[in-house]
This record gives C-alpha cells, structure tokens and sequence, in this order.
C-alpha cells in the first residue's frame, strides 16, 4: 500500500526499471504517492495511472525535463480536469496532447 505496481519489461535489475525510479523520485510527493501503476517497455515510454477523474494515464516518456512536464501537467489539469480525459501526454518538450 501507498507505493504503486510497476510493470517494467526485462525486471528490476534493468535500465527501464531504474528510469521508472528516476521518473518517480523526480515528481512531486504529491503526485508520486497517487500513482497507482507505473509501466515502461523502453528508458524513453514511461507511463503512469491515476486515480483522478475515475482514472487517468500521463505518458510521461523518460525522466528528462520534469520541471517543464510538470508545469505543462499543472496547467493541463486545470484546463481540462482528469474527470473529463483519458490521457495526458507530456513526454515531448512543449507539446501537449489530451485525449
């Protein structure tokens, strides 16, 4: 409880599942502590799902630019609340898509 289930491809000792750590302990407490499942099949396509809105993923892509995806995500949530998307895509630079 209170730490989300990662599903990594090619297990813990692997280079996918320590971005999934650096993506983790680089957000804020606030948003890592409601992660609920957190995936990656390469360093570059992280993603992960929250319980906001009924359930929402953030394809967050690698651990690069945090402070820039997180901004990107704040203003994200406010224009379109999670209760009214499925997605939100932040894993290139500047650029958001919601779906």
């Amino acid at each position: 409880e209170g730490v989300p289930i990662a599903e990594v491809e090619d297990g813990p000792h692997s280079d996918v599942f320590a971005e999934v750590g650096q993506v983790l302990r680089a957000l804020p407490e606030d948003l890592s502590e409601r992660i609920s499942v957190i995936r990656a099949t390469s360093p570059e396509d992280v993603t992960f799902d929250l319980p906001d809105g009924g359930g929402v993923t953030v394809v967050w892509g690698s651990a690069g630019d945090t402070a820039e995806k997180m901004q990107i995500l704040t203003a994200a949530f406010s224009a379109a609340p999670p209760d009214t998307v499925s997605t939100y895509d932040v894993s290139s630079a500047g650029v958001l898509v919601v779906k």
